[in-house]
């Protein structure tokens, strides 16, 4: 359910009406995912970023929190059956990620949502804590991250879960 103060996205809703998020209508939209719009504002999304690394949302919070989805395409529903793969392949999203992989720990669990399989996954124990939502859905990867310094997460840690559980596919292609 939505929370007082958070909006969808990927052209999802909006304070309970339909938006055009990120350029997408809401009738076209493929995901969504909460944030806190009264302390988190929407990032533009620059030709680089789509375009090299597959960045289609980006938010930004207080004390450098950040949440931002990857999609990517073609893949085979049964990538997401190799976790460490998975993760692996995403890693070169940005530096902090790819330091977290290699030297952090990583933990990740498995869920279904809606009959989509997800890993999500959470990667600790470096300057930067992440959590990561990872789904196929349409022959195409979704990514959502959330993230936030390691020194100010456990602070943070019930709304950045908030909003990373908040993350889901819509049926609709």
């Amino acid at each position: 359910a939505r929370g007082e103060g958070l909006a969808g996205y990927g052209g999802g809703l909006v304070g309970g009406k339909p938006s055009t998020l990120g350029g997408v209508p809401a009738e076209k939209a493929r995901y969504g995912y909460e944030t806190n719009v009264a302390t988190w504002k929407e990032v533009q999304v620059e030709g680089l970023d789509k375009g090299v690394g597959g960045i289609d949302s980006k938010w930004a919070g207080p004390g450098s929190q950040r949440a931002f989805c990857i999609t990517r395409g073609p893949v085979d529903a049964q990538f997401t059956s190799n976790p460490d793969q998975v993760i692996q392949s995403l890693s070169g999203a940005e530096p902090g990620l790819q330091d977290a992989f290699k030297n952090g720990q990583t933990t990740y669990t498995k869920t279904t949502i809606n009959g989509i399989d997800f890993l999500d996954y959470d990667l600790s124990g470096t300057a930067s804590h992440y959590m990561v939502r990872v789904g196929v859905q349409w022959d195409r990867l979704f990514a959502f991250f959330v993230t936030a310094p390691e020194s100010s997460f456990a602070a943070n840690k019930d709304t950045l879960q908030r909003t990373l559980t908040s993350f889901e596919l819509y049926q609709q292609a």
